[in-house]
């Protein structure tokens, strides 16, 4: 697993976290908005000089605005994971009673006909 930079568009903030991809979900730890991967590993941002930094974090601001990110409240993936699970869940039940009924059918029909 590697270090990624990501940035919030909600504060703007700067961070790095660890995934073993970089398009990972990572919430910022200021105001809990999704972050966005801003393009680089830790060890490539370390390397940058403090000016390339600030044009980088002003590029960014410039590609995620304030507004884009506040439009729009996704539920992170943990979530999503869960409703999927539930989703699942619900469906497999669904399916046992359909199965439960067609046997149920079939042998109301043998009673019928013996």
């Amino acid at each position: 697993m590697e270090r990624y930079i990501y940035y919030c568009p909600n504060c703007h903030y700067l961070g790095s976290a660890e995934h073993s991809a970089p398009n990972e979900y990572q919430g910022c730890s200021e105001c809990k908005s999704a972050m966005v991967y801003a393009g680089y590993t830790k060890a490539e941002w370390d390397t940058k000089s403090k000016e390339e930094k600030e044009q980088i974090k002003a590029q960014l601001k410039d590609k995620y605005p304030a507004s884009a990110s506040t439009s729009v409240n996704l539920p992170s993936p943990d979530v999503l994971s869960k409703i999927n699970d539930n989703i699942n869940t619900i469906k497999n039940i669904l399916m046992f009673y359909l199965i439960l009924s067609i046997v149920g059918i079939f042998f109301m029909i043998i009673n019928f006909l013996v």
